[in-house]
């Protein structure tokens, strides 16, 4: 696109023993959000790097209330303060690093731009433990799968993506699969006492809202001129300050909890899960700028899919899995494959296969199979 849009930066002023910091600017940078040429490879690897680090942070996490009697040992609005604040600790040592010293503090240009996504991420948090008030994680984990179509459209209506059929298949059977996963083990959508309408809206209002701040901050990482590590240094400052606000706010409304496990082992899951969830949010980072949200959204897929395996290793007591679990994890792979076949070399297989059974003398007759099956198959899931 030959577009232009214009950055305007907040000028930060320095102390009279520093040298004075530059005018305000103006960086003139063409809009895209296409991803870097990465080989098959590099997808695979930061995909593998953060499914790995984001399932021990969920194991972790649940395991501090796990070990604790069922009760967290702090609030949850804390330990994301406390996140935040380490993530923008390790920025600002990493910018220092990389610009050469504390005299390059005094020269950056603070952009408010980077408080939107910040300050986005902090009310969906919120907002989810609000919604659990109306119905269970299960359910608010199927209906917040509307961000990823919604992510998929804003591509291509504000931003002019391709995507082709075969991706939107792909992505169809991305969702289609997360929701009968949640049908497993008995599980349906509504139940006794369970607002669904009222946590139908707080999903879409979640789905709409998240879109801003991950497109905003995606937008940042490909058209901003500064450094990854001086932008990186923003939004985790606006994160902290957004996310000790709310805390601030809980804790004048909430009691600290008690301490009812063995302290050493809970100390270390909740080290485990500051610095496992530091880690998988600087690889987040990365793949949003790099490749794409649909990209990290789809991974974080893959992740709660798989910390649901890891679970039932280290909480048998409370979760377990059956054969629906991973017919559908095959078919978020599937899923994945179909919307990452440009990028994998797929596309040809495909027309190909496409194209051998459009031409089959029988082809009628296999349409009827495959959707006599396909019935059946989602029959059985929902059975199981």
């Amino acid at each position: 696109m030959t577009s232009q849009v214009t950055l305007v930066d907040v000028k930060v002023e320095a102390g009279s023993s520093m040298e004075s910091p530059p005018k305000v600017t103006q960086h003139n940078r063409n809009v895209t959000l296409e991803r870097e040429s990465l080989s098959c490879f590099s997808l695979v690897f930061y995909s593998t790097l953060f499914v790995m680090l984001d399932v021990w942070k969920q194991v972790t996490s649940y395991g501090m209330k796990y070990f604790n009697n069922n009760v967290y040992p702090m609030p949850q609005t804390q330990v994301v303060a406390i996140t935040e604040v380490f993530k923008f600790s390790l920025f600002v040592v990493s910018f220092l690093i990389d610009a050469g010293g504390f005299r390059a503090l005094c020269k950056i240009r603070v952009s408010l731009w980077y408080a939107v996504p910040a300050i986005i991420y902090s009310l969906t948090n919120n907002i989810y433990y609000y919604a659990l008030h109306f119905v269970t994680p299960p359910v608010w984990n199927v209906l917040i799968q509307l961000r990823i179509v919604f992510t998929a459209l804003s591509y291509r209506a504000f931003f002019k993506r391709s995507i082709t059929p075969v991706q939107w298949l792909g992505l169809i059977l991305l969702i289609t699969a997360l929701t009968l996963t949640n049908y497993s083990g008995g599980q349906t959508l509504l139940g006794q006492d369970q607002k669904i309408l009222i946590a139908f809206f707080l999903a879409t209002l979640v789905s709409c809202i998240s879109i801003v701040g991950s497109l905003t901050m995606e937008y940042l990482f490909k058209n901003d001129n500064r450094s990854f590590h001086e932008m990186q240094m923003y939004i985790y400052g606006f994160g902290s300050i957004a996310t000790w606000l709310l805390y601030a706010l809980e804790s004048l409304t909430r009691e600290t909890p008690p301490w009812k496990g063995d302290p050493a082992l809970i100390h270390s899951m909740l080290i485990g899960c500051i610095i496992l969830s530091c880690l998988s949010g600087v690889v987040v980072a990365l793949i949003v700028k790099k490749l794409d949200n649909i990209v990290k959204l789809y991974t974080q897929s893959v992740s709660n899919m798989l910390t649901s395996v890891a679970c039932t290793v280290f909480f048998p007591d409370h979760f377990h899995i059956n054969f629906t679990f991973f017919a559908c994890l095959i078919l978020i792979f599937i899923g994945i494959s179909l919307y990452e076949s440009p990028n994998l070399g797929l596309k040809t297989l495909f027309c190909d296969f496409w194209n051998w059974i459009t031409n089959a003398p029988l082809k009628d007759m296999l349409f009827f199979i495959i959707g006599a099956l396909t019935v059946l198959i989602v029959l059985f899931f929902l059975l199981v």
